[in-house]
């Protein structure tokens, strides 16, 4: 069994895939990485080279482990920074391949656009393409600027909005809204299931680096495989804030460094029941 992974890779560094797989084999599981982005290192290094991988490679790379079976052996697909709205097309079918062999496999879906600092960082099509794609998704873990992109709404700033928005994102039966709320030090990522609703707090790293959400991604839904969700965010965000901590002020985590805290992580992390 294996994760497929369709998002970013660096050649230096710790984002997207190069961060995702590393932390899914350090948990046993097998990754498929396929790259919609390929570039030498992640902008935050104050330039970079690469190119989006033309959607037509994407799909010949997919097809090519359709023809041999690879995709019925899939237990899940991730999916993170797509770079082009025909990337999208791509994973969607991706994602048809591998229920159509086996339907239970979930997908999270992490729907990289932006931030509250930043604002929208990708091209303009792809808002329209994960406001569609949350409404299929099993899984989605979008930070608190992308949860109010993908309502159409203002980004929520208090526990309420943030309830209330998580509650209105209907499709997906699990959501995880990372950097939701930060006070007194601490940062939250509210989880929504059909239980209910928690908020998991653990310091706040004011220089943490790039790749954090793409770790959250990808620990949350290895967790997620074999735990319940609440246990899940939980397991995800200690290891989260283990890498985090170990990695303030620096340009990349410090993720080689710190591997054996992504399976047995230490930090704690404080739930607070939202009802």
């Amino acid at each position: 069994m294996a994760v497929l992974s369709v998002q970013s890779q660096v050649v230096h560094g710790h984002v997207g895939n190069s961060a995702a797989q590393f932390a899914l084999n350090r948990l046993g599981r097998e990754v498929w990485a396929l790259p919609t982005v390929l570039l030498s290192n992640h902008p935050g290094h104050g330039g970079f080279a690469g190119r989006v991988t033309p959607a037509d490679e994407l799909a010949t790379l997919l097809e090519g482990m359709a023809a041999r079976g690879f995709l019925a052996h899939a237990e899940a697909v991730l999916s993170g920074y797509l770079g082009d709205a025909a990337n999208g097309k791509v994973l969607r079918e991706a994602v048809a391949r591998v229920n159509r062999a086996k339907p239970q496999a979930p997908w999270l879906l992490d729907p990289v656009m932006g931030d509250v600092h930043t604002g929208v960082y990708v091209k303009p099509e792809l808002v329209p393409f994960f406001r569609a794609a949350a409404a299929e998704a099993d899984i989605v873990t979008p930070n608190r600027f992308e949860l109010g992109l993908l309502l159409d709404r203002p980004t929520p700033t208090t526990r309420a909005e943030l309830c209330a928005a998580a509650e209105a994102l209907t499709g997906p039966r699990i959501v995880a809204v990372t950097s939701a709320l930060i006070e007194d030090g601490r940062i939250a990522t509210l989880l929504r299931t059909d239980e209910g609703a928690w908020l998991g707090w653990v310091p706040y790293i004011a220089k943490a680096p790039h790749g954090s959400g793409d770790l959250f991604a990808a620990l949350f839904l290895a967790h997620l495989l074999d735990r319940a969700p609440l246990v899940a965010l939980e397991r995800a965000l200690a290891a989260v804030a283990d890498v985090l901590q170990a990695s303030d002020g620096q340009l990349e985590m410090a993720l080689i460094a710190q591997q054996d805290r992504l399976a047995a992580p230490v930090s704690h992390v404080a739930i607070e029941p939202l009802g």
